[in-house]
């Protein structure tokens, strides 16, 4: 049962790095890139931590994430694709945390804050792309 903590505490770190990582993105205007770099650093620790593969393992997975999504998100169909679900991901996110223990688990509010974060985080995402053409 121990083990069990200590794997979701290292997952919560690693959700943690995350979400401070996509923030960092957002005062860089580079959204894209700081997801993708997020996302392989999750999946670096969780691999590690739930498989218990060597670091190298660990660390070569996260980066292979990180360079395939972000070169996906380079793509027309793909940046679509992953910039949605990331938008609907964070919104999601931000509207449980923030909306739906806040309001007595109201979920009218939650739903158009959901949509509402969703569409804030696509237009960074647009921003993003915009940038990245231009350079």
């Amino acid at each position: 049962m121990g083990a069990i903590g200590i794997i979701g505490f290292q997952v919560i770190i690693a959700l943690v790095i995350g979400f401070v990582l996509s923030i960092i993105g957002m005062f860089f205007r580079d959204i894209c890139f700081f997801e993708s770099l997020a996302t392989g650093l999750i999946l670096g620790i969780v691999v590690k931590s739930v498989y218990d593969l060597s670091t190298f393992f660990s660390v070569i997975i996260g980066v292979v994430v990180m360079i395939a999504l972000y070169t996906v998100q380079l793509t027309r169909i793909g940046f679509w694709v992953v910039g949605g679900i990331f938008s609907l991901a964070w919104g999601f996110i931000i509207s449980l945390l923030a909306v739906y223990d806040g309001t007595s688990q109201n979920a009218l509010k939650t739903n158009l804050v959901w949509a509402a974060v969703t569409i804030v985080f696509m237009g960074m995402h647009i921003y993003a792309r915009q940038r990245q053409q231009q350079m």
